[in-house]
């Protein structure tokens, strides 16, 4: 591979396996972000309780954070920075959580709703 200037450059890939473990037995899905250090996004992918997602990615320093928008009803989490280099080049993070919200509707929505 060459970069702009067509100076020769190699790119070493390591992998992070992300994995949503929780108690509650829901068929929840939860939008994840593959993040840099400065918190600027680099893909969106999605994970099934109980299932994994393999990113293969460059060497270098990354974060994992749940979209908290989508998952409305888990609290937002970000994992610390992951480094993938040559002596680290696999690394495996695992989301815990149960619901902070079970309810669809808060007290005065509920109400209006109720029939």
């Amino acid at each position: 591979v060459t970069d702009v200037n067509g100076n020769s450059t190699l790119y070493v890939f390591g992998e992070i396996v992300v994995t949503q473990n929780t108690s509650n037995q829901n068929n929840d899905v939860f939008i994840y972000q593959l993040l840099d250090t400065n918190n600027n996004v680099i893909n969106e992918f999605n994970i099934s309780l109980g299932d994994s997602k393999t990113l293969k990615v460059p060497y270098g320093r990354y974060k994992i954070k749940r979209k908290k928008s989508w998952s409305w009803r888990y609290a937002q989490v970000t994992s610390d920075v992951i480094v993938i280099n040559n002596q680290n080049n696999n690394q495996e993070i695992i989301f815990e959580g149960n619901r902070v919200t079970n309810k669809w509707f808060d007290k005065s929505t509920y109400i209006d709703n109720e029939y």
